[in-house]
């Protein structure tokens, strides 16, 4: 007997259990602890195809951790009635959306550091720690309304079908949030983002011989952007590889006699 049918045999339904077997099967394959555990200075050293790994991961961790403090929210309160009603969950939702959408456009104005008046209060760290707070709010009223009308909404004898299909409406409408809380918390520096830089002291040159452009470059500092194979890494002038006017090449093993730091 196959582990397939053993998931039915106990009871569960067999598109659970194919669900359970293809994570399970994920995990082995990608080991996305392995990923997600990962230092600064070993992820520089991952691929592009597992940087999208590991991006994707953690953008999916993210959407699941939203989705459960959201859903919470709802559940913890008892699934208010307001909520099931279609005419007041939507006009919540609406005036919500419309404060939030306000709201995001003062965070993206005040990142992008547009010179107004109106906008230097927000650039103390009371102002932004209040505009982050109240753009929380406005989201969370968002999707505790949302929540509450498919938590209602949704009809069903069968139990596990119906808390299963709440959930996946839930996550597939929470997707959203990692992208739209990536402003907010560059916002108030809930996280920052780290390089790895290389300094290379730059040789000393007689009065006789002028270096030429090239060798000059070389003694400038270079950022390590990602591994282009097991054996050699890209290097760039700029932390962002399409920022980059100058790139160069080496060998992995280079990099155990260079001196790096993170930026």
């Amino acid at each position: 007997m196959d582990v397939f049918s053993l998931l039915i045999r106990i009871g569960l339904p067999g598109y659970i259990a194919a669900a359970g077997i293809l994570f399970y099967i994920f995990v082995i394959t990608f080991r996305p602890i392995t990923l997600l555990s990962a230092n600064i200075f070993e992820k520089k050293l991952f691929s592009k195809e597992r940087l999208f790994l590991l991006m994707s991961w953690s953008y999916l961790w993210q959407t699941a951790f939203w989705t459960s403090v959201f859903f919470s929210m709802v559940i913890l309160t008892g699934v208010p009635k307001w909520t099931a009603d279609m005419n007041i969950s939507s006009l919540v939702s609406t005036i919500a959306v419309f404060f939030g959408e306000l709201l995001f456009l003062l965070i993206v104005l005040v990142n992008n550091k547009v010179d107004s008046r109106f906008l230097n209060f927000f650039e103390t760290d009371w102002g932004r720690r209040i505009l982050a707070v109240t753009f929380v709010i406005c989201l969370s009223i968002f999707y505790f309304a949302f929540n509450g009308l498919i938590v209602g909404s949704i009809q069903g004898e069968n139990q596990v079908d119906k808390l299963t299909a709440i959930l996946v409406l839930s996550f597939v409408f929470s997707l959203p949030i990692p992208a739209i809380m990536k402003p907010v918390s560059k916002l108030i520096e809930w996280s920052k983002e780290k390089h790895i830089l290389i300094k290379e002291e730059p040789e000393q040159e007689s009065h006789y011989n002028t270096p030429t452009s090239e060798e000059s470059y070389d003694n400038g500092d270079w950022y390590v952007l990602h591994a282009i194979n097991k054996e050699l890494i890209l290097l760039g002038n700029k932390p962002n590889p399409k920022l980059c006017t100058e790139t160069k090449i080496i060998k992995i093993e280079e990099l155990c006699d260079k001196k790096m730091f993170i930026e």
